[in-house]
Order: structure tokens, then C-alpha cells, then sequence
């Protein structure tokens, strides 16, 4: 996500200014999709369980969003919300809601994106970030970064980093993204 780093006034003033609009755009996305999880909520009559229930409301939920994105015609970002409920350890619709605003903020959706520091893929993974999430998470540690362009397991390693960074944060959505 974001690191504070030493520098001029000038430039340090700019990184708060990317800091809040990029927290803008996060509060605009979940607002979005909180109104599409309360519209998705109502229980079916065709579900027996609450977890099918929850299910379908994080896909209409997920494909929501990517629709009012401009994203939702590609088959690959249909996947999305599918992806999210095998690869994410947590499982909550509030949880979802942050990470589809991450991925969305991060790389507009696209697996193959790479920032200038060298973050890859939907959540915008660094190395750092990855072994992190490893170590933390019991998963595999990557010896080849390039995987991250792989759609499960940079989100697999993204939502851990994500909750990691939630817990450190005193669970407060605007300290986790400032981590």
C-alpha cells in the first residue's frame, strides 16, 4: 500500500494530497457498494444456508461495482468476486468491499499492472509485501515475483497483507491504508 518516506516539504505535501485523494476514491467505491451489498442482502428464497446468502451478495455486490467501474465486460474481471471468496481468507462482505476498492484504486483491475516501484498485479504487491504475508500467513514464499500476475495468488497474498495491515491498524480502514 503506502509507505511515509523522508523528503522535502514540496514532496511531502504531495504524498498527503495522493494520500486523501486516493482515500476519497476508496470512500466514493465503498459507498457505492455498500448500497449495492444492502440491495443484494435480501435473502433468497431459493437459498437454505446464510453462507449461499452471503455468497450471492458478495458476487452482485463484486459485479456491481466492476460494472459501474466500466470493468464488467471483460470475462477475466467477471471472475472477480468469484476469485475473491476462493482466495481471500476473510470472507466478509465489508472485507470484499475494501479489497474490490484496492484493486480497483491500485491497477483499475488489470493483473498485469506494475508500478514504478515495482508492485505487481491486482493489489499492487511488492516483494516486501509478499514475503510478509508468507511468513504470516503460512503460504509459500514466492521466489518468483512474476506470479503476482497470477490473479488467485496475488489476491490470496494481497487480502492476507490487507488483514495484516487491518490488525496492526487498530482495525480502522483509513490507518491501513495509510501503513
Amino acid at each position: 500500500m503506502f509507505k511515509w518516506q523522508r523528503g522535502s516539504r514540496g514532496q511531502k505535501k504531495r504524498r498527503k494530497n495522493n494520500v486523501i485523494r486516493i482515500i476519497n476514491q476508496l470512500l466514493i467505491v465503498i459507498s457505492f457498494v455498500s448500497h449495492a451489498a444492502m440491495a443484494a442482502d435480501k435473502p433468497s428464497s431459493t437459498t437454505s444456508t446464510e453462507g449461499t446468502t452471503m455468497q450471492e451478495a458478495i458476487h452482485t455486490c463484486g459485479e456491481r461495482l466492476l460494472s459501474a467501474a466500466g470493468k464488467g465486460t471483460s470475462p477475466e474481471v467477471r471472475k472477480l468476486p468469484a476469485l475473491y471468496t476462493r482466495a481471500s481468507r476473510d470472507k466478509s462482505l465489508e472485507f470484499m468491499e475494501w479489497t474490490l476498492a484496492v484493486m480497483y484504486v491500485e491497477s483499475k483491475f488489470n493483473r498485469n499492472a506494475v508500478s514504478p516501484k515495482e508492485a505487481r498485479g491486482l493489489m499492487q504487491m511488492t516483494e516486501i509485501a509478499a514475503i510478509e504475508a508468507s511468513r504470516r500467513c503460512s503460504l509459500p514464499l514466492l521466489t518468483d515475483l512474476s506470479k503476482l500476475h497470477d490473479s488467485y495468488t496475488n489476491v490470496k497474498y494481497g487480502t492476507c497483507y490487507l488483514k495484516l495491515m487491518y490488525e496492526v491498524s487498530g482495525r480502522d480502514w483509513i490507518r491501513t491504508l495509510i501503513l
